[in-house]
């Protein structure tokens, strides 16, 4: 499954070469191979729609006549516009206070921030972007990592960030080829299956995880998701697989659902929770798997403060079996799709590994670079956590 959903035919599983709709469509077919069942008077799939920014053409950059390399010199960010040409660079360095902004109109801007201690928050970036409209582009160093991500909007301004060891101190020019399209409307899907119970009653349990990551920076420079989120589809499957054995089904119904446009803002599932197919007041539990594929350090439940018997349960159920080396717990947060159930009231756990591959959102992330040391346990950990309701 692993190598499937990563491989180069899925282009990611974003918006580029319909990549998402291409992984939704081979996980409808693996839902339906393993035996799960539609939802009573639905289909596998639950369409909806988004805007999204993609890019569909190979990306070019060159500074200073140096040319570099895209996903592993230089990122487009997510929400630029289409830009192409040659410009001239001018170099500012935070505080604004003693820009002359009236020379930026149609000049790059290199936004040295490395050595200022210059943090901003989300707003206050936003904020200076507004004075630099105007502007042809903005040019950003990055000292370590690069990390990209989706963009539902395109902004004003294109944006590029690239690794710092790559540009001079004070660049002078830059050549830059991006041709963005936005779609107002891209339509994608969730997958959507059940396990009956063995009990007559309306009470299910949910077993969640997305199916979707970046996609391509054009189609040469594609994320392929191995750790995030095809570790996590993989374990969706093998739970389905070994509850759908008739010795080991649960008394409630199950429901699996592989989410779409997770990546771009969890899009997947608050449309699932504002349309959902089995009532939400009957979910006895949710469970949200993202991030399966290391485990050397344990693993985080998220809402384990706000659910601290089931964590009890949990962890009670780890040290037994002598599984993962810590289960560590934190409150809530709008960090996958458990979220939106939860703020409809649904009792759930987000859980994803902690340790292994720095690998995250950048085209490193490869089934190759992932130990899965610890998917046997905790696979294992989820089978009897799951089995305790």
């Amino acid at each position: 499954i692993l190598g499937d959903l990563t491989s180069t035919g899925m282009y990611g599983r974003g918006y580029v070469k319909n990549g998402s709709n291409k992984a939704g469509a081979y996980l409808a077919k693996e839902f339906q191979s393993i035996g799960l069942t539609p939802i009573p008077g639905r289909d596998y799939r639950q369409y909806f729609d988004l805007p999204i920014n993609q890019f569909p053409h190979n990306t070019r950059l060159e500074v200073d006549g140096q040319h570099l390399i895209p996903g592993i010199d230089y990122l487009v960010a997510p929400g630029s516009p289409p830009v192409s040409g040659t410009f001239d660079i001018i170099t500012l360095r935070p505080p604004a206070d003693d820009w002359n902004l009236n020379a930026l109109a149609g000049k790059w801007i290199y936004l040295d921030t490395i050595g200022t201690g210059f943090n901003p928050s989300r707003e206050e970036l936003r904020q200076l972007k507004t004075q630099l409209y105007g502007v042809a582009g903005i040019l950003y160093p990055e000292p370590k990592k690069l990390t990209w991500s989706v963009s539902r909007n395109q902004n004003p301004i294109p944006e590029v960030t690239v690794l710092s060891n790559k540009i001079k101190d004070t660049p002078q020019k830059i050549q830059v080829s991006v041709r963005s399209r936005h779609e107002q409307s891209y339509r994608v899907f969730n997958v959507v299956g059940s396990i009956p119970g063995t009990a007559e009653s309306d009470t299910t349990l949910y077993i969640t995880a997305h199916y979707d990551h970046l996609g391509c920076m054009g189609p040469g420079t594609c994320f392929p998701g191995a750790n995030d989120n095809a570790s996590g589809v993989s374990m969706l499957l093998q739970l389905a697989r070994h509850f759908k054995e008739p010795n080991n089904r649960l008394r409630h119904r199950m429901v699996f659902i592989a989410f779409a446009a997770e990546e771009a803002g969890l899009v997947g599932s608050k449309h699932y929770t504002e349309n959902p197919w089995t009532p939400l007041d009957k979910i006895k539990f949710l469970l949200n798997l993202d991030l399966m594929g290391t485990g050397e350090d344990g693993m985080m439940v998220v809402n384990a403060t706000e659910h601290p018997v089931q964590f009890q349960i949990m962890d009670s159920l780890n040290r037994a079996i002598g599984g993962l080396k810590e289960i560590r717990q934190r409150g809530k947060a709008a960090n996958s799709d458990h979220y939106w159930f939860s703020e409809n009231g649904v009792p759930a756990f987000f859980c994803y590994t902690l340790g292994g591959s720095p690998a995250y959102h950048d085209i490193h992330d490869k089934p190759e670079g992932l130990s899965l040391s610890k998917y046997s346990e905790i696979f294992d950990l989820m089978t009897r956590f799951l089995s305790t309701f």
